[in-house]
C-alpha cells in the first residue's frame, strides 16, 4: 500500500518553506539583528537544456532532500529518475525544460553592527 505525500507544514512550521511569507521571512532577520529590512516579491522562470540537468540542479540545492536520501542510498537513483520524468511535462521544445514562473523573495538588510 503506498501512502499519499503528507500536507507540507503551515508557513512558520520547520520545513522547506518555513519562512515562505514575507512578513515571517522579515521577522526572522529583524529577530537576528537586522535593520532597514526590505522584502520584495518576484517571479523566476527557471530554464534547463534537459530533464537530467533538472534533477542535477535539484539536488545539488536540496539538502535536505540529500540528508533524508543519504540514509536510504539505495532510494538515490530512482528519486533522482522520479524527478527528471516529472520535469518532463514542462518540456517546451526539443531540448529545453521551462518551469513556469516560481514565487520568490528579495531580502535586503542591514546589519547594524
Amino acid at each position: 500500500m503506498t501512502l499519499p505525500p503528507a500536507p507540507p507544514p503551515a508557513a512558520g512550521q520547520p520545513g522547506f518553506f518555513s519562512l515562505c511569507e514575507p512578513e515571517l521571512l522579515r521577522a526572522a532577520v529583524e529577530c537576528a539583528g537586522f535593520a532597514d529590512v526590505d522584502v520584495e516579491h518576484f517571479d523566476l522562470t527557471y530554464e534547463f537544456d534537459s530533464s537530467e540537468q533538472l534533477a542535477d540542479w535539484q539536488f545539488a540545492i536540496s539538502a535536505p532532500v540529500n540528508a533524508l536520501l543519504a540514509q536510504r542510498p539505495e532510494r538515490r537513483a530512482a528519486a533522482r529518475q522520479a524527478v527528471a520524468a516529472a520535469a518532463e511535462q514542462h518540456r517546451t521544445g526539443h531540448r529545453l525544460i521551462r518551469i513556469p514562473p516560481c514565487e520568490n523573495w528579495y531580502l535586503t538588510g542591514r546589519n547594524p553592527g
